[in-house]
């Protein structure tokens, strides 16, 4: 018994401080009641002493499930808080940084989405087995709303971060061996940079010809690795653009 009491009270301590590090005050105090919850039982328990065997009266069993009730709600909101729900980010230096809108982080410093075109806008897509998300560089002939530089301006970000394989168009030559190239097929969707609020959920099929990166990470046998072509700059115009534009 007093193991689990004192592993509930390292758990709750170390998701306290991490909610608090998130930004999360109302979630890291529930985490530190929680912690201090075994301590402040078991002090009760001895304090009353001799007297435990006397039993609660009615309003005292009532208070007590009340005060249970809310603590396993407040306790059931701060664990879907920590680690499910979209929390904002503390900086916004550079560009790549939203790449962390893909994953249920936002940025209240990036531009407000609102009003009629165009919103700037970064698109990250993911090619390869266990690849990290990568920023799209738009052409210098495309128009600024695509190939914005300044990451306080951008309103939207495309996460084509779900890729599965089409037909396989090639292979890539590395140390380790060859690795089959597969046309990629996209599912992703477009987010607010400020709120990390869902727009719209968007498909993109990547290109036929394979583009062989310089070096990619190999896991396990190289047979069993793929890369995935990319969506060619006029493909991701046309599914984005009217979210671009509009």
């Amino acid at each position: 018994m007093i193991r689990l009491a004192l592993l509930v009270t390292v758990a709750c301590g170390v998701l306290s401080l991490l909610a608090f590090k998130n930004g999360g005050v109302f979630p890291g105090i529930v985490f530190a009641v929680c912690a201090l919850a075994p301590i402040a039982g078991w002090i009760a328990f001895a304090l009353r002493g001799r007297n435990a065997s006397q039993p609660l009266n009615g309003a005292a069993k009532g208070i007590l499930s009340a005060v249970s009730v809310v603590l396993v709600a407040a306790l059931a909101y701060s664990v879907y808080w920590t680690f499910w729900s979209t929390k904002p980010a503390k900086e916004l230096k550079y560009t790549g940084d939203l790449s962390k809108v893909c994953d249920k982080t936002y940025f209240p410093q990036a531009a407000e989405h609102t009003g009629s075109g165009p919103h700037p806008i970064i698109i990250f897509t993911r090619s390869g087995t266990g690849s990290s998300l990568q920023q799209v560089s738009a052409p210098y002939t495309a128009p600024e709303a695509w190939r914005t530089r300044d990451e306080h301006q951008v309103q939207l970000v495309a996460c084509l971060d779900d890729v599965s394989s089409g037909e396989k168009v090639d292979e890539c030559e590395f140390d380790k061996g060859n690795v089959p190239v597969y046309q990629g097929r996209y599912k992703g969707r477009v987010v607010e940079a400020r709120t990390g609020k869902k727009v719209a959920d968007v498909q993109v099929d990547g290109n036929r010809t394979k583009d062989c990166p310089m070096i990619t990470m190999i896991q396990g046998d190289v047979k069993d690795n793929r890369l995935h072509t990319k969506p060619d700059f006029d493909e991701l115009q046309r599914v984005l653009g009217a979210y671009v534009n509009g």
